[in-house]
């Protein structure tokens, strides 16, 4: 009885989960020189040569039912119509999402070191009470402390690559609200 309500529970689970209706995104869509379609929802993979197409389209992939107004809005020229702005060799996309990407690294890695040493914290501090540990806390313990340095070194390449892409953006003129 017990595997049967549980059986029930993960069906639920999964089926919130996939639920078609949450889900939005950007797609990019292009046919190349062979006559094959790509589409993507990551603008980096976009090749520059089809940005100057027509046949690339920003598309906001939507799965719920929309109301429609009364009066249809006038929408202005968008990426859709108009001819990519380039800030240096890329369009304002791409620059979004590499900052965005990047940011998301360094905020995961440095909630991971956080994690880490505030474990070795407490284990210290457990021994210098008297505390009994485990041995899988003392094994996970030598296991922080190696990599913590690791940790702290990749934080820093992130923040240093973070550095570098603000400088380009800026000489490149992409907007200050995507630099900051």
């Amino acid at each position: 009885m017990k595997s049967k309500a549980l059986e029930v529970i993960l069906i639920i689970a999964f089926v919130l989960i996939l639920d078609p209706f949450s889900a939005s995104a950007e797609t990019y869509k292009w046919t190349d020189d062979e006559g094959v379609i790509h589409v993507t929802d990551d603008p980096t993979k976009v090749p520059d040569k089809y940005w100057e197409q027509e046949k690339v389209k920003k598309e906001e992939v939507k799965t719920a039912p929309e109301t429609k107004p009364a009066q249809p809005v006038q929408q202005p020229p968008g990426p859709e119509t108009e001819k990519r702005e380039l800030y240096g060799d890329y369009p304002l996309d791409w620059w979004v999402y590499k900052f965005k990407a990047l940011r998301k690294d360094i905020a995961d890695t440095e909630e991971d070191l956080g994690k880490k040493q505030d474990f070795i914290a407490f284990y210290v501090r457990g021994r210098i009470y008297g505390i009994l540990l485990t041995k899988d806390e003392a094994s996970r313990f030598e296991q922080y402390r190696t990599e913590i340095p690791v940790i702290e070194e990749k934080l820093k390449k992130l923040k240093d690559e973070l550095e570098e892409l603000q400088r380009k953006a800026t000489i490149y003129g992409v907007p200050r609200n995507i630099r900051e």
